[in-house]
């Protein structure tokens, strides 16, 4: 499936000739509302959510409030963030982040965004701010 606009959530890259950013690097570029490209790999999304020390819910509370205050994505950006792990969809769209040699730690995405997740694919959820 091709890259949508905004926002897509794959477990395997749909463009390798991207720029690439951490999710860290991403989010602190959109919270200073810093240019960024307008075709972007986002890495590490399920490890940076998991390893934060912070609340879960409190982060992606703040890093919602981050997504639909930026000025740094615009509204015909493509990015794409390669998950590890898994994506599923049990009513609310989680990542199976890798925690372990077969241990996994689910982790609800749902709230990032500031539109629903669409599932695109088996590999592949959009959303578009």
């Amino acid at each position: 499936m091709p890259l949508k606009s905004v926002y897509n959530i794959v477990t395997e890259p749909v463009d390798d000739s991207l720029e690439e950013r951490t999710a860290l690097e991403f989010f602190r570029a959109c919270s200073s509302n810093e240019n960024l490209p307008t075709r972007l790999t986002v890495n590490y999304l399920g490890q940076f959510l998991h390893y934060s020390g912070e609340e879960q819910t409190d982060l992606i509370r703040h890093l919602h409030n981050v997504l639909r205050e930026t000025d740094s994505v615009k509204r015909y950006s493509m990015i794409q963030f390669v998950v590890e792990g898994r994506v599923f969809n049990e009513e609310v769209v989680r990542l199976g982040v890798p925690t372990g040699r077969s241990s996994y730690e689910d982790i609800a995405v749902d709230e990032l965004f500031v539109d629903s997740l669409t599932q695109e694919s088996a590999t592949q959820y959009v959303a578009s701010k």
